[in-house]
């Protein structure tokens, strides 16, 4: 069993002297592949211009030039088919241009800013930018998901074609035109594990992932044993290549790999032994993180660690069994399998209070966590998704992580509010209970004395007399724990659900929601409220 784990890269270039990532990216405390990079260099037309706020609107004139309208400012700058801006003095600022309904679709499914048809050779689609800056691949199938391009500059606030369906997008710097994304599938980080103090020799390396491996994306560990000692000057070795087999061992190459060669551990393992020459012959070890991604996902790497096992399992057996065996022997190769596979099951205990927690539990196809727990709490969220795809993740983990709250209110006029505004598009609808407007009568009170109008005619307290005061299919038998029964029967046990006007179309969604929602012994009327 691992004794201690001293050296974590931890996402922290300091921990590891000479990590070289390649092209990975970074987000939050991961690495990650750019999976889709978006190359756009210095600006083709530079010029200081800040927005007030929100979008700038980019306009390609039929002869090369460009005209960059910042509204909020007040702000013309025209660019010239040469790449040199101008800013119009004292120009008058044209009005807006009525925008494509395709446009406006796409945009608002990424709450963007600006929209522009994706250029040849980018797919199709729409290329959509937000307020943050950031810049989406939106397909044209709302069914699709859209894509964030990475690598791109902050500040964007308008996007366009140009006069031969080029990208133009203006940022604070001018204007840029960007090359087609690049999707980036695979690459490596390689580090040095740093050499082990006294006898002990480090002869494990772990990987953790900031989440499950989205489907048809992979993770796989290599080690490299090295004759020369880890320094400030020795550079890291050159990342294994899938195709450069011949200078690479595989995982079920015979034992033990000599220097010098990577050796490539199980695809998918994140816990591998380092089945290399002895330190005293290799004394310097490196380690390489292959991740390989499908052009639109990536595995999300959290942590590296090398650990240092001894001799594991066998100090737990008499040495009559063990012999000689230090670890690297057939018998300490298969406990040490068996021990692996133990602490993955210890791992993904110790991981159930993350994946039974509505904030972090992974939330795809391939490890449907999220889902699972609505199903638990009774949360329908896939048939209930009303918000833009921005905010949609935010929005399914508050559901779940709110429905035991919301289930103690369910039935409530409170909760008959939230369920149709969670589920029908936000809508604000008045619930009133008829049995709170009837009140008690009394003789001289203007308000609850009109005669034909609050008072009403009941049966008399004292038993029925037949012909008297019990007439045929007029008359009530109630015990007496039901007195006052027939005065409210009417109104008890009812509510009345009233929907603005200008939501007319969403009646009968409404109408399902309450039915779904009210209690069994309880009739529950939806109506369009009245005008004012």
């Amino acid at each position: 069993m691992p004794q201690e784990t001293p050296y974590r890269w931890l996402n922290q270039e300091g921990r590891w002297p000479g990590a070289s990532g390649g092209t990975l990216g970074r987000e939050g405390d991961t690495r990650l592949l750019p999976v889709i990079g978006l190359p756009v260099g210095e600006p083709w037309a530079p010029f200081a211009f800040r927005p007030a706020g929100g979008a700038v609107e980019v306009r390609a004139e039929a002869d090369g030039s460009v005209t960059v309208i910042d509204t909020g400012r007040q702000r013309v700058v025209r660019v010239g088919e040469d790449g040199r801006a101008a800013e119009a003095e004292d120009a008058q600022v044209p009005p807006e241009a009525p925008e494509d309904p395709a446009l406006l679709a796409a945009r608002t499914r990424v709450d963007g800013v600006a929209a522009a048809p994706a250029p040849d050779g980018w797919g199709s689609g729409f290329v959509a930018v937000t307020s943050s800056g950031d810049v989406f691949l939106v397909p044209e199938d709302a069914a699709e998901p859209e894509a964030r391009l990475t690598g791109v500059i902050a500040g964007l606030a308008g996007v366009a074609l140009d006069h031969r369906g080029r990208l133009l997008l203006a940022g604070p710097a001018g204007l840029y035109r960007p090359a087609a994304p690049l999707r980036a599938a695979w690459s490596v980080i390689v580090m040095p594990a740093p050499h082990p103090h006294g006898h002990a020799r480090w002869d494990r390396v772990q990987v953790e992932l900031a989440e499950p491996a989205p489907s048809d994306t992979h993770v796989r560990i290599w080690t490299l044993a090295s004759g020369t000692p880890h320094g400030p000057d020795v550079p890291a070795p050159e990342p294994p290549a899938p195709t450069a087999r011949d200078a690479t061992d595989p995982d079920h190459a015979p034992v033990p790999t000599a220097a010098e060669r990577w050796r490539a551990g199980p695809l998918d393992c994140p816990d591998v032994r380092v089945l290399a020459v002895p330190q005293d012959l290799a004394p310097a070890l490196w380690v390489a993180v292959e991740l390989v991604g499908d052009g639109c996902s990536t595995p999300r790497l959290s942590d590296v660690r090398v650990l240092r096992s001894g001799r594991g399992l066998l100090d737990q057996l008499p040495a009559v069994y063990t012999g000689d065996d230090d670890g690297t022997g057939q018998l300490g190769r298969l406990l040490g399998l068996f021990s692996s596979v133990y602490e993955e099951v210890t791992r993904d205990l110790d991981r159930l209070s993350e994946l039974l927690d509505p904030a972090v539990a992974p939330d795809r196809e391939d490890a449907p966590w999220l889902s699972r727990l609505a199903a638990w709490v009774d949360t329908g969220l896939d048939a209930l998704d009303p918000v833009a795809p921005s905010s949609r993740v935010r929005w399914r983990r508050e559901q779940v992580a709110q429905a035991v709250a919301a289930h103690a209110r369910r039935g409530t006029p409170a909760g008959l509010v939230e369920a149709v505004r969670r589920e029908v598009g936000g809508i604000e609808v008045e619930v009133h209970e008829p049995l709170l407007d009837a009140g008690v009568w009394k003789l001289g009170d203007p308000g609850s004395s009109v005669l034909g109008s609050t008072t009403r005619l009941t049966a008399r307290p004292e038993p029925p007399v037949l012909g008297s005061t019990a007439v045929l299919d007029e008359s009530w038998l109630i015990d007496a724990g039901d007195r006052g029964l027939p005065l409210y029967a009417q109104c008890a046990h009812r509510v009345l659900v009233l929907v603005p006007a200008e939501h007319a179309p969403a009646l009968a969604a409404v109408r399902q929601v309450v039915e779904r929602e009210r209690p069994a012994h309880v009739v529950a009327e939806v109506r369009l409220k009245p005008a004012e």
